[in-house]
């Protein structure tokens, strides 16, 4: 299976250190789920990706929005509404864990982490980067 990947690389970064971080622990979640799609081994790695992505929206989105706030970002609510987005398509996904469809799932997941890091970290919150103090 050829599905796209994507690392992490200067590009990606946003000079917002505890982002920049937490950036990295998403990317590398989605390292290990591509690697278990990719060796047809996806279905411990789609349950821990999963409860990654879970405390990762909850704790990320919620310092994001906080920084926003404290800011007077003039964008917040653009933003707040892709967090909102990616966080319902997070239920969605989750009420897909039955065991026949592990892979489907890991390659949904797999598609919406991607699109995500694409859209997501390097527009939106590269915008919000710029508007943030360092």
């Amino acid at each position: 299976m050829d599905l796209p990947f994507i690392e992490w690389s200067p590009e990606l970064a946003t000079g917002i250190d505890w982002q920049d971080k937490q950036h990295q622990a998403l990317l590398s979640s989605f390292f290990k789920l591509h690697q278990a799609i990719e060796g047809r081994k996806s279905r411990k790695q789609v349950a821990n990706t999963l409860e990654f992505l879970e405390k990762y929206v909850e704790i990320h989105f919620a310092e994001e929005e906080k920084q926003m706030r404290q800011s007077g970002y003039p964008d917040l609510e653009r933003h707040v509404k892709e967090h909102s987005y990616f966080t319902n398509r997070l239920d969605k996904l989750r009420a897909m864990t039955t065991d026949t469809k592990k892979l489907l799932l890991g390659i949904r997941l797999h598609q919406d982490l991607y699109t995500w890091i694409i859209n997501h970290i390097k527009v939106s919150d590269k915008k919000l980067a710029e508007h943030l103090p360092r």
